[in-house]
């Protein structure tokens, strides 16, 4: 539904890869596996829908004190 061209069961529903992996990008094997946030190649991108814009709703306590090494890939709302 909200992904194109990945198996079921390569995206669990909830997760927000939004965005490639830089290891993925250098050609370098990611440290976190199949664990890692990122996507591992264009097919596990998947698009923001309006209901999805409610994963940001908790404040970034580090945003705050301006201290957030995270920016856009941060979790929490800016």
């Amino acid at each position: 539904m909200f992904t194109q061209g990945v198996d079921a069961g390569a995206v669990k529903q909830g997760d927000f890869r939004i965005e490639l992996c830089d290891f993925w990008l250098k050609s370098v094997p990611c440290q976190h596996g199949v664990g890692c946030r990122f996507a591992h190649g264009p097919a596990q991108l998947r698009k923001i829908t309006l209901r999805d814009d409610l994963w940001r709703t908790k404040p970034c306590r580090n945003f705050a004190a301006d201290k957030c090494s995270y920016g856009n890939r941060c979790r929490f709302r800016h």
